[in-house]
Formats: C-alpha cells, sequence, structure tokens
C-alpha cells in the first residue's frame, strides 16, 4: 500500500524549488538531504508520462514552419513542462540537486545522483537525458551516447535529444550520423535554429567528403 506523506505534495516541490533559486546552493542542499530522507521513505514510484495525450497536438504545431519564433517557443515551453515532472516526488527533487549541481559545473557528483534517478526511474526518458549531459561534460562520450539513446527509445519525439545525441556523434568525429541526427531533430522541431545552422554546414562537410 503507498503512504502519502505530507511532504510529498506539488505544492511543497514547488516551494523547495523556489529555496533552490533564492538561497545559497549549500544552504539549500543541507535542507534538501533531510527532507529527501523522508521522501524515499514515503513518496510513491516515480510514473513516466511520455505519453501525456497533450503532447502530440503540440508536436503537430511544433513542426508548422510557418510559426513565429516566439510561438516556436511557447510550444516548446508548454512540450518541456509536461516532459520535465517524473510522477514522484523524489525523484523530481534527486533531479533539482542535479540541475544544482550541473550548475556548479560539478558533472561528478550530479551524475551519482542522476545514477540514483534512473535506478528509481528507469522509464523517465528525462533521467536519461540529464545524465547523458553529466556523461558528456565529463568527456565520457560513449557513455553519454548509451544513455542519449536509452532517451529516445522511451521517448522518440525528443528533439533536445536528438540534438544532444549529433553533438556527441560530432565530438567523436562521426559526423555523417551527427548530420542525420540533427536532421531528424529538425523533422520534429524545424525551429532549432542553432541546429539548423549546424546540420547546413555539416551537410557541406559530409558532402564533400563523398559520404
Amino acid at each position: 500500500m503507498e503512504v502519502s506523506h505530507p511532504l510529498a505534495t506539488p505544492g511543497f516541490h514547488a516551494y523547495l524549488l523556489g529555496m533552490n533559486a533564492r538561497m545559497p546552493y549549500s544552504l539549500f542542499a543541507a535542507i534538501y538531504g533531510a527532507l529527501l530522507a523522508w521522501l524515499l521513505i514515503y513518496a510513491p514510484p516515480a510514473q513516466a508520462d511520455q505519453r501525456n495525450p497533450k503532447l502530440s497536438p503540440l508536436f503537430e504545431r511544433l513542426m508548422n514552419k510557418e510559426l513565429s519564433a516566439p510561438e516556436a517557443r511557447e510550444i516548446e515551453a508548454q512540450i518541456w513542462l509536461l516532459w520535465q515532472p517524473s510522477g514522484s516526488e523524489t525523484t523530481d527533487l534527486l533531479l533539482a540537486r542535479a540541475d544544482g549541481l550541473l550548475r556548479e559545473e560539478d558533472p561528478e557528483s550530479a551524475l551519482s545522483v542522476l545514477d540514483e534517478v534512473v535506478s528509481l526511474a528507469p522509464d523517465y526518458a528525462e533521467g536519461w537525458n540529464k545524465r547523458a549531459t553529466a556523461h558528456f561534460l565529463q568527456d565520457d562520450y560513449r557513455a553519454a551516447l548509451n544513455d542519449v539513446e536509452r532517451t529516445l527509445r522511451l521517448e522518440p519525439r525528443h528533439f533536445g535529444a536528438w540534438s544532444g545525441l549529433g553533438t556527441i556523434l560530432l565530438t567523436m568525429g562521426e559526423d555523417a550520423r551527427a548530420l542525420r541526427a540533427y536532421d531528424h531533430a529538425l523533422q520534429i522541431n524545424p525551429h532549432l535554429e542553432e541546429i539548423a545552422r549546424e546540420a547546413k554546414r555539416l551537410e557541406l562537410v559530409v558532402r564533400g567528403r563523398g559520404i
């Protein structure tokens, strides 16, 4: 039987994330640690929501190339809002802690937290996507590749992960595969301006090699 704890509520989660933005990270981490001990005991398991029915119409709208930049950014933001929550307060708090550590430029510590995230919520795409980022920042490109591919198995429409896959492959010197990944990202979201520019550059490079 699942037991609900008064700390494991959406309102309290929002309050805690607000604390993270307002106070020094060291103080936030101390408070967070005490609360996480409770949540690890009482919070229900994660229920990833990549199949939220609200996502499909948003992706359909995003594919419209006639959208203005602000319109496209607004739809992207709505998609990220649906992707981000794991369905578990524990997992969301762990992810918030990992985000803080990445902002502190401490990918090694973030990685240990993200190991917990993917262990608690193996079907939560954003956990794998975030861990791919931590691996990449540690120059562990093979591990980053494995995690971003896991993200895409869980959410094939994840244009951020397709973009990340392209960047990983580009760093590994696999230009042709990087171009294919960027092209896939742009098929889902044609409003990724930086990715579009990089894809155009890569296309010239790959074509020049006759690949």
